[in-house]
């Protein structure tokens, strides 16, 4: 049967002056304007991701927290981990173990308490951590900062296609809380319109707009000791949640040297947190990828076993204060890639020491947002948030603050790396990376929004850069594969002789298409800079996500 298919492309764009992307092309935009204001990258990338917060509160708001990797040209290395963590009333069995049930998506609990909820929160720490950053690397006053952001939430922004659809699909959980549907609802009840023959229904965010204004004039002193923390802790205190006063004013991002993993003599800067990107490199390095077609059949048979057996790895031995397994065990990467026949897929890894163990189920947030920014410097910023699923809890501040459900991040019985203990993050799929080149210059900003897809999303993307020296929109066009659980996802513009190749060398092969409200194969975007400083963007071709920058240094 033959029928017609959408084939789609973005422009890239070039620019000296610094480079910004998003999720949203208004907060490109804003970020672009932060730069053209005299801003560094690490400005750009906050008021960026606050601009995301506003236009898109599905995918993050200050109500989240996020992962950010920088680097300077001059050498400095940056990583911040700023997630939400555990309250500290917070339990291994606080969702009763006895009704736990692992689902396809997650954990299914009844009543969906960890997913939806009070008891779902965790304590955010967005606000935080853009301050620790800011104090770090910083150049534009905080004021100046925050106000792109403030000035969309107070004055409005027009609703998009995306934006009008994703109100539309939770509308069941949006309407649970009244606060909840009265700030991200039309009349409190309906979807807000799009564009079709007249300008779309306008949102907007005065609640929220009056709390940022609070915090740009105050800074973090401000939010704790604030309308923010107020109506936070009164919330929690009132609806059964567990976060206390003290749990958000003894809330510390970590600042610490990212990881650095060796590949094909570039150094990838990624979050010390133990997540799936680090040990796939280390594998994919040892494995005969560079310079072959991005789509052979062998190619992709020995991504797709690397990422099968890295992931099952990352289910059974990540948590949080868990070093990363490659880092414990050096020779970990070098043991899974004998393990990969380069020509069939095998299952006799299941009996080496590092695939023992019971995977946790997968869990596939939508709420995530991923910004990308290179200066005219040459500072370089990684930087993903996320609220964790779409519209995280569901529950909103009188403050206009949407909370997080990272309690759903979370393994909800004990004993598990990734188990629920108070103070702790549940372990994460965000993998915001820079790469370095043999001078130690940042080349590249990668990331992705798209819950379990993103880390193998980015590492293919930045080894389509790196191993296959495609120019950044065209590695994003390039079609991906992704691994859930013994299927091989493949993205169905890869061609068919391609799949029954894979058939044939023993995949469980399931050709999927990807569309424009779909995250099969998540949402990345990546940035590069040559030699000359010319700047170049690479997006989806599929999202919203956006590219905004300045033409002259």
């Amino acid at each position: 049967m033959i029928h017609s298919e959408w084939r789609h492309t973005k422009t890239p764009v070039e620019a000296r002056g610094g480079l910004v992307t998003a999720r949203h092309p208004a907060a490109a935009a804003v970020g672009a304007r932060v730069l053209h204001h005299g801003g560094n990258a690490l400005d750009a990338s906050i008021a960026a991701m606050l601009a995301t917060g506003v236009a898109q509160p599905f995918a993050t708001t200050i109500g989240g927290g996020g992962l950010l990797t920088a680097a300077t040209p001059d050498g400095r290395a940056y990583s911040m981990d700023y997630r939400s963590e555990a309250p500290s009333d917070a339990t291994p069995d606080m969702f009763s173990a006895a009704q736990v049930i692992p689902g396809l998506f997650g954990w299914a609990l009844p009543g969906r308490v960890n997913e939806i909820g009070h008891l779902a929160i965790g304590v955010p720490g967005a606000v935080p951590g853009y301050q620790a950053a800011h104090g770090e690397l910083g150049r534009l006053p905080w004021q100046d900062v925050m106000t792109p952001a403030i000035e969309l939430a107070g004055e409005g922004i027009e609703t998009d296609w995306f934006g009008s659809l994703m109100q539309g699909v939770y509308l069941d959980q949006l309407l649970r809380y009244e606060t909840t549907a009265r700030t991200f609802l039309r009349d409190g009840q309906y979807p807000h319109r799009p564009a079709t023959s007249a300008p779309g229904d306008l949102f907007w965010q005065p609640l929220l707009a009056t709390t940022l204004r609070e915090v740009a004039d105050g800074g973090l002193d401000a939010y704790l000791a604030g309308s923010a923390a107020d109506a936070l802790s009164t919330e929690m205190a009132t609806r059964g949640g567990l976060i206390t006063r003290t749990d958000i004013s003894s809330y510390q991002p970590r600042l610490t040297p990212p990881d650095k993993i060796a590949y094909r003599g570039y150094r990838i800067l990624g979050p010390a947190h133990g997540g799936l990107y680090g040990l796939l490199f280390g594998v994919l390095q040892l494995l005969d990828i560079a310079g072959t077609d991005t789509l052979a059949p062998r190619r992709l048979h020995l991504v797709a076993e690397a990422i099968r057996r890295c992931r099952h790895v990352e289910n059974v031995h990540a948590g949080d204060h868990q070093s990363p397994v490659w880092v414990e065990h050096p020779t970990v990467a070098t043991e899974i890639a004998e393990t990969i026949d380069p020509d069939r897929r095998t299952d006799d890894w299941r009996d080496a020491w590092w695939a023992q163990g019971q995977s946790s189920a997968e869990i596939r947030p939508e709420g995530t947002a991923h910004v990308s920014v290179i200066d005219a410097d040459g500072m370089a910023v990684s930087l993903t948030e996320t609220v964790l699923g779409a519209f995280g809890s569901a529950v909103t501040t009188p403050a206009g603050m949407l909370l997080n459900n990272a309690m759903f991040g979370f393994v909800p019985v004990p004993d598990h790396p990734n188990s629920i203990r108070p103070g702790h993050r549940p372990h994460s799929n965000m993998t915001p990376l820079v790469v370095l080149d043999q001078s130690d210059s940042p080349i590249i900003a990668a990331g992705a929004s798209g819950g379990q897809r993103i880390s193998a999303a980015t590492v293919q993307l930045v080894t389509y850069l790196l191993d296959q020296g495609l120019a950044p929109q065209d590695a994003a066009n390039t079609p991906r594969l992704d691994v859930h659980g013994d299927r091989v996802l493949l993205d169905a513009n890869i061609p068919a002789t391609v799949a029954s190749d894979l058939d044939r060398r023993g995949h469980h092969v399931q050709r999927v298409h990807d569309d424009l409200t779909t995250f099969h194969f998540a949402n990345p975007a990546a940035l590069t800079v040559n030699e000359d400083g010319v700047i170049r963007s690479g997006l989806n071709p599929l999202h919203l996500t956006a590219a905004c920058g300045l033409d002259d240094a």
